[in-house]
């Protein structure tokens, strides 16, 4: 059996810490806890307190599907090729999901925090730290801007993920400064943001699949 190193375990750790922090705290909990808040920030749906027993859980059903799912990638081995990074990103993952889960956690105890400005802030973070690595991403099924060109063509992946590492970190930032304000605007330029993430890099890919000649892989 394959030894864990120290790295792997502290990703294990920051997936069932939330579990179990949730558990020490349960009979506190309200019977009822907010479960959702709308774009100004505000309460806008409550749920059983069980349900954050299964929000807990979320990060430990990530830890295993992004440990397994990298040993049955028809790619795995370019995942090996960038392990490291790869590693760096569950981490950063698991960092975010338990944060996540001490923040509700604590709002649902009835401390007051302004969740929409730490959740955005935190989101407009994790986006910039995965843009920072999309670049070095090798090929592959598991991660990555995953469209049917990029997947087709190795060169296409590549010249599409540096484009979007750079578009990821710039917004990212744009996202993360107005996390600090709030109204429409903010919250305009926070799903604004997302949506050129997503959008323009798919557009991208294709662009240049149609460029390429068409004998290459």
């Amino acid at each position: 059996m394959k030894k864990m190193n120290w790295q792997e375990g502290i990703i294990l750790i920051l997936a069932i810490a939330p579990l179990i922090f949730v558990i020490s705290l349960y009979q506190q909990l309200p019977l009822e806890i907010p479960i959702h808040w709308n774009m100004n920030g505000e309460i806008d749906g409550y749920g059983p307190r069980w349900m954050q027993l299964m929000f807990a859980g979320i990060g430990l059903g990530v830890y295993g599907l992004m440990f397994v799912v990298p040993k049955i990638d028809p790619k795995g081995s370019n995942i090996a090729k960038f392990a490291t990074k790869y590693q760096a990103l569950r981490l950063a993952m698991q960092v975010f999901f338990a944060a996540l889960i001490v923040l509700t956690t604590f709002v649902s105890l009835g401390v007051a925090l302004d969740v929409d400005m730490m959740i955005r802030a935190g989101v407009s973070l994790l986006l910039v730290f995965i843009g920072n690595y999309l670049g070095k991403m090798k090929q592959n099924y598991t991660i990555g801007i995953k469209t049917p060109w990029t997947l087709a063509n190795t060169e296409v992946w590549n010249r599409t993920h540096r484009m979007a590492g750079h578009l990821w970190v710039g917004l990212g930032t744009i996202m993360f400064v107005s996390a600090f304000f709030s109204g429409a605007l903010s919250s305009t330029i926070f799903v604004s943001c997302i949506f050129i993430m997503v959008i323009v890099p798919m557009i991208y890919s294709y662009v240049l699949y149609k460029k390429l000649p068409s004998d290459n892989e």
